[in-house]
């Protein structure tokens, strides 16, 4: 995850185990935060993360609907375009909404729980 000034502006995922394949399953940066270069600071250590697993290739799965300079930051990070399909994809009219709680107020729970050694 990459914090600035503690907050959460971005986040990445890896997907396999030591000796395998490791994806790049999920990247991400909150979209206040694109163009300040963080996207690549992030990869970077995305791409560094997944090759200490010692894997056979690290790969990553982009597609029109990701931010328009997602694969020239994979290029420069090294990445090669090794597919290209093209499907149709049903998309809703309209963007759904929040989910049916998200105006409810608020209320804080917590569970703790603690063990003596």
């Amino acid at each position: 995850m990459a914090l600035r000034k503690g907050n959460p502006v971005g986040y990445f995922e890896l997907d396999g185990e030591s000796g395998s394949d490791v994806e790049l399953a999920y990247f991400g940066i909150l979209p206040q935060f694109t163009g300040q270069g963080i996207g690549g600071y992030l990869l970077t250590a995305a791409i560094d993360r997944a090759w200490e697993k010692a894997p056979k290739r690290v790969w990553v799965h982009t597609s029109s609907f990701d931010h328009p300079r997602a694969l020239g930051n994979y290029k420069a990070r090294g990445f090669r375009v090794v597919r290209t399909v093209t499907a149709p994809k049903d998309l809703p009219e309209k963007a759904p909404g929040p989910w049916p709680e998200a105006n409810r107020p608020l209320r804080l729970q917590a569970a703790f729980a603690s063990t003596k050694e």
